[in-house]
């Protein structure tokens, strides 16, 4: 009895045992296993970089998000598995985000980043998150890995003038030397800084070669890298060096073109000669004694060959000592914004000629065009048919887009920043050739020189707070020059000959607060009244063709207008830039309120449609007959602008606040602007003159114009302030100026709604007067509030 009892209680132990073991694992099944995921910002980081990051805790079972942690632990390691830094972050329903600060002193190296939690540790969960990441020391000479490139492809690399200069528009030649390349094969050039952040993306002008300008940085270094069918050439820009003897061109004159030859160090009695080639044929010569830190040679235009010209200029040893493209047209390009979205038949290139930027010496014309919800910023090369893409915006729609834009350029860029190259034998400076001048013909220096002097009657302002402005004006042009001011308050002015009742007036601007001062000029009486800087029309303006507005501050081109023309037959006229007449108008303010949109073309406007199709509101017009208006609408939505800005969703204009709106106008018929057709045109000018200013909507179409400095090479700036600091587009309202001219024998002025800063600005009116004469006058003006006259 005792031995069965004995064995009654081995089974009752076992039996209990076993339901144990069930329990356990029954309740292991049903606890959740977590995992944690991270989205890294960027692919590789250099020393010292902050790695940003976003958490996911995720529940495996149900593949939701959150689980039975909200601590989660990040942890980076080096490949002999030492821990270098770590982290820990909390989530919220699953959420979470964080960044970690890699130590300045790391190598260059492939280093491991986990992720994990309390919950995985303890329950010996082994699908901790784990990613290698590629991090760039601070080494002093190099920051890329090498491998050897194959001896059948090279590449050269020549900046312009000999080498790349700081803080200064560098042009860089570039001929790539592929031998097995498809004829017909794409290649793809690449700017990265040392950062890894592509500044600049470009292709060859003609088969393999071609260049490229950007504006370096001393606390910068840079490499070219190409992509032909998955094989990279990439090569660094050699040593900077200070910035010695550059060239500048100023083209404000219709008969001259003006070439500065500039150097920072003292040059004493040296002759320089400078050399015009068309097609590797010199054709133009000049010669100067260089005196001072600055030569100036006056070509007349002429004289000039039609197309790409090459200008070089050498010293007494007949050295290479600067050089620049300029390119001379006898027909100029119109310039206009090109506009391809969905709202326009068959997808097909509509040109506006609306707030465009364009110098008539630049080596490129500018457009913008949409596709797919991307904003792409164009440029054609004027010699040539060959089409060149600079850089890609984003429509501020779907910023998720643009995201993944960016993700997908950073993995294919990360795929050849591992396989740099340093070879020294393409690294190394290209040393300047003395070249053999021929003996052109000369040519006649036409320019006036103006020195002067500013003296503090207290302290001095601070470096930079002040420059100098000088004005050349007569009755049919004006002319606007800028110099700065050296640390003893002297400048210089280098003008083209002024005609002889020419006015010219000398002035200093202060960035920031003015302080006492008198002013001296060499042969000239200065006139400083702020009244000589207004801008005043003279009686005989007819027509307004061109409005240009530049900053005051540093002499930068914000806006450009192409204008359709009024003259006096519409002395009080109100009507946009566009057009010069509208088949309906309607004031609302006339009229007693009404609740919508809807409301207003139904009661009011016979000639406009708004339906519905698949949740998308469309507005349409109705072509207008001598019977009245007819049916059906249009089949395309017209060109819609609202205070100025097109827009391309109809929803902005349905949901409008009635009470908001001044003005709707129409044109109910097919309308040409540069030989393309628009189905009608809906403009609505609201009482507060820069509605879509105010309310940046993700459907307005903004277009961010890169500033150029008017005086320096006409190339963008891919290295400016805002293109290095903001690798995210802003998306905060840009400067729109929306310009009403009243052209009538009592009254002459502009009034600009300008959704932008607070400031001062230049502003320069180009016209006709009534003998088809062009007339262009400058002045001053200042933006006190968002409406201004």
């Amino acid at each position: 009895m005792a031995k069965l009892n004995q064995i009654m209680k081995i089974i009752a132990l076992i039996l209990f045992t076993s339901f144990i073991g069930i329990c356990t694992n029954s309740l292991a099944l049903a606890q959740p296993n977590e995992s944690v995921l991270l989205t890294l910002d960027k692919p590789f980081y250099v020393a010292g970089d902050s790695v940003h990051f976003t958490s996911y805790l995720m529940n495996e079972k149900d593949e939701k998000l959150g689980g039975l942690s909200s601590i989660y632990y990040v942890k980076i390691y080096n490949e002999s598995l030492d821990e270098i830094v770590d982290f820990s972050g909390k989530t919220i329903d699953g959420y979470g985000s964080g960044a970690i600060q890699l130590p300045y002193n790391l190598d260059s190296d492939t280093y491991l980043i986990v992720a994990y939690t309390k919950w995985m540790l303890q329950n010996n969960q082994r699908n901790f998150f784990k990613k290698p990441i590629k991090v760039f020391g601070n080494e002093e000479h190099k920051s890329y890995e090498q491998i050897k490139m194959n001896p059948s492809e090279s590449l050269l690399i020549w900046p312009e003038g000999g080498g790349v200069i700081n803080d200064f528009a560098n042009r860089i030649g570039y001929q790539l030397n592929i031998e097995d390349s498809e004829p017909n094969q794409v290649i793809e050039g690449y700017l990265v800084d040392h950062t890894a952040d592509t500044l600049l993306r470009f292709k060859p002008q003609s088969g393999q070669i071609g260049f490229f300008s950007f504006v370096p940085h001393a606390s910068s270094t840079y490499r070219v890298c190409f992509n032909s069918g998955g094989k990279w050439l990439s090569q660094e820009l050699g040593q900077y060096r200070d910035r010695r003897s550059t060239i500048k061109l100023i083209d404000r004159d219709k008969e001259k073109l003006l070439i500065y030859g500039l150097s920072n160090k003292e040059i004493a009695n040296q002759e320089y000669t400078l050399v015009v080639s068309h097609n590797e044929a010199p054709y133009l010569k000049g010669k100067q004694q260089f005196n001072g830190k600055s030569i100036v040679f006056a070509i007349p235009k002429r004289s000039l060959k039609n197309g790409l010209n090459l200008i070089q200029l050498y010293d007494q040893n007949n050295i290479l000592s600067a050089s620049k493209s300029y390119i001379y047209l006898e027909n100029q390009s119109a310039v206009s914004i090109v506009l391809k979205d969905s709202i326009f038949e068959n997808h097909s290139h509509i040109k506006i000629p609306l707030e465009v930027f364009i110098s008539d010496s630049s080596e490129y014309t500018t457009s913008i065009s949409i596709r797919n919800k991307e904003l792409f910023l164009q440029g054609e090369f004027y010699s040539k048919p060959s089409y060149h893409e600079f850089t890609r915006l984003v429509n501020n729609s779907d910023v998720m887009s643009l995201r993944e834009l960016l993700d997908q350029e950073m993995d294919l860029i990360q795929s050849f920043l591992l396989a740099m190259d340093n070879d020294e034998s393409f690294t190394k400076r290209s040393e300047k050739i003395a070249l053999q001048v021929t003996n052109p013909p000369e040519q006649v220096i036409d320019f006036k020189e103006i020195n002067g002097k500013l003296k503090w009657s207290d302290e001095a302002p601070k470096a930079g707070n002040c420059y100098m402005i000088c004005s050349v004006s007569n009755a049919q042009e004006s002319s606007l020059y800028s110099t700065d001011i050296d640390e003893n308050g002297n400048f210089n002015f280098i003008i083209v000959r002024p005609k002889e009742d020419a006015k010219i007036i000398v002035k200093p601007i202060f960035k920031d607060k003015q302080v006492p001062f008198a002013l001296s000029v060499d042969h000239l009486e200065p006139i400083v009244k702020e009244e000589d800087f207004k801008l005043i029309f003279h009686a005989k303006t007819e027509q307004v063709t061109q409005l240009v507005i530049r900053t005051n501050e540093n002499n930068v081109i914000n806006r450009n207008y192409n204008l359709l023309l009024k003259g006096e037959n519409n002395p009080q006229s109100n009507l946009s830039a566009f057009f010069d007449s509208y088949d309906a108008e309607l004031d609302l303010k006339e009229y007693i309120e009404l609740n919508s949109f809807a409301e207003v073309c139904k009661e009011l406007i016979a000639g406009i449609k708004i339906s519905e199709r698949k949740g998308e509101t469309r507005i349409n017009l109705k072509k207008l007959e001598a019977s009245g208006f007819q049916n059906p609408p249009m089949k395309e939505q017209p060109f819609m602008i609202i205070d100025g800005v097109p827009i391309s969703n109809s929803q902005i204009i349905t949901e409008l606040p009635v009470l908001s709106i001044d003005y709707i106008r129409l044109l109910n018929r097919e309308v040409y602007i540069n030989n393309l057709l628009f189905h009608g045109v809906l403009e609505i000018s609201t009482r507060e003159g820069d509605y879509l200013a105010d309310n940046l909507n993700s459907d307005s179409l903004y277009f961010e114009n890169y500033q150029v400095p008017v005086f320096n090479q006409n190339t963008f700036n891919f290295s400016n302030e805002v293109t290095e600091n903001k690798r995210v587009p802003s998306f905060n309202p840009l400067m729109y100026w929306n310009p009403t001219f009243i052209l009538s024998n009592k009254t002459k002025y502009i009034k600009l709604n300008s959704g932008d800063d607070i400031g001062d600005f230049l502003i320069e009116i180009n016209g006709v007067d009534k003998k088809g004469n062009t007339v262009s006058f400058l002045g001053e003006i200042q933006i006190t509030q968002k409406s201004t006259q």
